[in-house]
């Protein structure tokens, strides 16, 4: 009986010190743009103001078309990784697809549609993604580059097309401010890209 009760005694020690070093199985995270309002627009080209305008999906290369969040060391800037638990809600190419879409109708264009809508626009806008990565270190930011181009569905012209980038400080290494800074960077961008519209 006692032999019983000692190794009973052991192997509810070994389990609770099994339960003890367990380590936290760890969780995805989904993270959102979180964009300002923009000031309303006044001054669009008077074709833009009343048309339809169309924006596109985003295109982007390699791992900038995937939802894992990229990250670069400061000391190794030539190295893009990835984040294994931390993730975009959607790919980047909807998610400033959808980003734009917005900041323009809360800028005041009322006719802003996507293709999912099917209707026939008046301009198109297409973007590229070429750069949306955290770079880690000191210092530490965050780099935005966006190639912006509008178009004019009416014989195929090219009314604009301009390279906009943003690269925010950040003060730590950590995902969460850098999701923060990301979304102030796209903000300047749309905010700068309204202005060009305006002044055309």
């Amino acid at each position: 009986m006692m032999r019983r009760l000692r190794l009973l005694s052991v192997l509810l020690g070994i389990a609770l010190l099994s339960a003890c070093s367990a380590k936290p199985v760890l969780e995805d995270n989904f993270y959102r743009l979180t964009l300002a309002s923009p000031q309303p627009s006044q001054n669009l080209p008077a074709g833009m103001a009343s048309g339809v305008i169309q924006v596109e999906r985003f295109t982007a290369d390699g791992l900038l078309g995937g939802r894992a969040i990229v990250f670069s060391d400061s000391a190794r800037a030539d190295v893009a990784q990835t984040y294994h638990y931390d993730f975009w809600l959607e790919p980047p190419t909807i998610l400033l697809q959808s980003a734009l879409t917005d900041t323009l109708r809360k800028a005041g264009v009322q006719k802003v549609v996507t293709p999912d809508l099917r209707i026939e626009p008046d301009y198109t806008i297409t973007g590229k993604i070429r750069a949306f990565e955290q770079i880690r270190g000191n210092p530490g930011f965050v780099r935005v580059q966006i190639e912006l181009a509008v178009t004019e569905r009416s014989g195929g012209k090219l009314i604009m097309f301009k390279s906009y980038s943003a690269e925010p400080r950040t003060s730590s290494d950590g995902i969460r401010e850098a999701v923060g800074k990301m979304s102030a960077a796209i903000d300047q961008i749309y905010s700068e890209f309204l202005k060009d519209l305006a002044a055309r």
